[in-house]
């Protein structure tokens, strides 16, 4: 769950808006390549976010077994 809070708007975006490739993410958020990398790499480490490689494209997204716990973690 802490995880979840620390990256709430990048959940946010994915849980509206998935799959998403990390130039999309940037784009949205504006922020540092290294940040968001940074912050993908935690949120993958505790299976929140899976990443999903497409054709040549690296593409992320949240975790289906997790929709319902961000959800509610998030106040959706």
């Amino acid at each position: 769950m802490a995880a979840i809070r620390r990256h709430d708007e990048l959940l946010r975006l994915l849980i509206f808006q998935q799959p998403l490739s990390a130039v999309e993410l940037r784009e949205e958020f504006y922020i540092p390549k290294d940040r968001l990398q940074r912050s993908l790499r935690q949120l993958m480490s505790v299976n929140i976010v899976i990443r999903v490689d497409f054709e040549s494209h690296t593409l992320y997204a949240i975790n289906g077994s997790y929709n319902t716990l961000i959800q509610r973690t998030l106040k959706l």
